[in-house]
């Protein structure tokens, strides 16, 4: 880089930290960065330096003179002087850089320089050299020794902390520390003194570095950052994410792979070491994974409703970022009756209407529907032992659902309907978190649209149990992706049970777009098959994928089946027929030999 591209670097970073940068300037910005690994390393340099001048403790002391090598330099209280010096020191002549200084010394320089400007400014030229630099890295260790309070636990929900819980109570400081703190369960809200919010879902283990980064060991992060923030830094084992005044949620798995989704704005992401380092920026709506033994970067999806970005206990109110936010849960009273009563509900009405339905009553609440009813507007949650039953002609549709700790029944012609999110049957809601929910009749699940973007059914996730059961030939499911048995959580150990009640016609089938997983990692998935009458000799298809544009995709196999194995061949004795079970069936002749069926072998036992 020549000195006009470095003067103009540094003046576009001047822009940022002062909140003035327009849109073209932020264009320019991404250009350079993303072309010169050298300009990288100064803007982490660069805004390291900004927020150690302004963070900590007021000193009270004063800048008479810069101290020797092994004294006050390396104190946090010198640095602090020199920056409240720097806002009354009287002016000085200092000349212009003659032209034929060398690049290595134009490179000393942070600022334009200016025919006048204060003794102090002196110091700006002295924070690049390397002296500095050490400073900057030692003063950082000593803040790390000393423990600084930097941030304030603002709220959680249901957290269990590693430590003493009257030292973790709402108001709590949190402090730089040698120590890591780890949220073994629940939810938390931290607020850090430079305003950025942090949103800390179990298990996590993460230590504060100082008031703009943020060491994450394992788990999931949501950081808002506001734009007097800018810079704002989250270390990986494989990566590092440095902010450009955005929203953005970080995860790291337990083999210290890193997923990096922006939701607002824009980050950087550096990967590598000191001797082979690439940063890339990364925008709203994507989403890159890192690994942490080849260092590679691949795309991902951008999940949006991955992380909690927001949280309030005092009306247990979690946000995941659905499209439409919603002021706080109603928790509903639904206490045996029609959903269309207006009698049956705490309110008076009917809860059609409003953003969020939160089914709590108790263990002994039932809500019904069966009356063609309008959608419920956003999500429904249903947990804390309240069933709830779909009737003749019922109709649900809404945003995403959550059920754990429930029972479902759908019966008639029933119908639930999600427009464009996922389905949990079974999901760690407030307890053990398990869900068994039973179709009859002429019931059927639609979890998909037109937008083919990837809605998703799953059978349990996290710490959750969940039971799916098809009674009879006449249920169907259709969804673009089946998750049987989903630790999304390292450490979880979920259970998924998929049951099929058949009858002479055989099962009801689930049809999937694209993608089936079964058992994933650490998670169980139970395939359970009765026939209280005798079946038809033929094969029986239990999971269709329908195939489309995207790769169709089948992973993994059932963990038992009647108790017993569940591999490819296996034999099954079912409604006097022997049949085998196949994860690689082709149904109808599409071509697709991704799906999952019994395999007619004859009608002796």
């Amino acid at each position: 880089m020549n000195a006009d591209q470095i003067n103009r670097m540094f003046q576009l970073f001047e822009a940022v930290r002062e909140g003035i940068v327009s849109e073209e300037q932020l264009a320019e910005l991404d250009q350079i960065l993303a072309e010169n690994k050298e300009a990288c390393h100064y803007y982490l340099e660069y805004f390291n330096m900004c927020v150690l001048l302004k963070s900590g403790k007021a000193f009270d002391q004063t800048f008479s003179a810069i101290p020797e090598m092994n004294d006050s330099l390396r104190d946090m209280g010198f640095w602090q002087a020199m920056a409240r010096e720097e806002q009354t020191a009287p002016g000085m002549e200092i000349p212009a850089v003659p032209e034929e200084v060398s690049q290595e010394k134009i490179l000393t320089a942070i600022r334009t320089p200016q025919p006048k400007v204060s003794k102090l400014s002196l110091f700006s030229l002295f924070l690049s050299s390397a002296v500095l630099i050490f400073m900057i890295v030692y003063a950082h260790l000593v803040s790390l020794k000393r423990g600084i309070e930097v941030a304030t636990l603002a709220d959680s929900i249901d957290a269990v902390w590693d430590r003493p819980a009257s030292s973790m109570q709402a108001g709590s400081r949190l402090t730089t520390d040698h120590t890591r703190y780890l949220l073994r369960a629940g939810l938390a809200k931290l607020l850090f003194d430079n305003s950025v919010e942090v949103l800390i879902e179990a298990p996590s283990q993460f230590r504060l570095l100082s008031q703009d980064k943020v060491e994450l060991v394992y788990g999931r992060i949501y950081a808002k950052v506001p734009p007097q923030a800018v810079g704002f830094t989250i270390d990986t084992l494989s990566a590092q994410i440095v902010d450009w005044g955005t929203e953005f949620g970080v995860e790291v798995d337990y083999k210290g792979d890193t997923s990096l989704h922006v939701m607002k704005g824009k980050t950087l992401l550096v990967v590598g070491n000191q001797s082979k380092q690439s940063a890339l920026p990364i925008e709203a709506g994507t989403a890159k994974k890192v690994s942490a033994t080849t260092n590679t970067v691949s795309d991902v999806p951008c999940d949006h409703d991955r992380f909690i970005r927001d949280l309030d206990s005092s009306n247990n109110f979690v946000w995941r970022g659905e499209v439409k936010r919603w002021d706080g849960y109603v928790n509903w009273t639904a206490e045996s009756g029609n959903w269309a009563d207006g009698a049956n509900w705490d309110t008076g009405i009917k809860p059609d209407g409003s953003r969020c339905v939160r089914l709590r009553k108790g263990p002994t609440s039932v809500c019904t529907l069966n009356t063609v009813e309008k959608p419920i507007s956003s999500v429904l949650i249903v947990s804390n032992g309240q069933t709830l039953t779909i009737e003749e002609g019922g109709y649900m549709g809404c945003g995403w659902s959550r059920f754990g700790g429930s029972t479902v029944y759908m019966r008639g012609n029933g119908t639930w309907l999600l427009n464009n999110d996922d389905l949990y049957i079974g999901y760690p809601e407030k307890g053990a978190g398990e869900c068994v929910w039973t179709m009859y009749d002429h019931s059927k699940i639609e979890i998909n649209d037109d937008q083919d973007d990837g809605e998703v059914l799953y059978i349990s996730q996290d710490n959750a149990k969940g039971t799916l059961r098809l009674v009879g030939s006449n249920v169907s499911i259709r969804c673009d992706q089946l998750y049987v048995g989903y630790p999304r959580n390292p450490g979880f150990s979920p259970v998924a049970v998929l049951e099929y009640v058949m009858d002479a016609n055989g099962a009801g089938i689930i049809r999937v777009g694209y993608r089936v997983y079964l058992a994933e990692e650490t998670a169980s998935s139970y395939l359970l098959l009765r026939a209280p009458e005798p079946l038809p000799k033929k094969d029986i298809v239990l999971i269709e994928i329908l195939g489309n544009e995207k790769k169709i995709r089948g992973k993994g196999a059932f963990t038992a089946m009647n108790g017993g194995p569940a591999a490819e061949g296996t034999p099954v004795q079912l409604g006097g027929n022997l049949y085998t079970l196949t994860y690689r069936y082709e149904a109808n002749g599409d071509g697709y030999l991704n799906d999952i069926a019994l395999v007619f072998q004859t009608d002796s036992p």
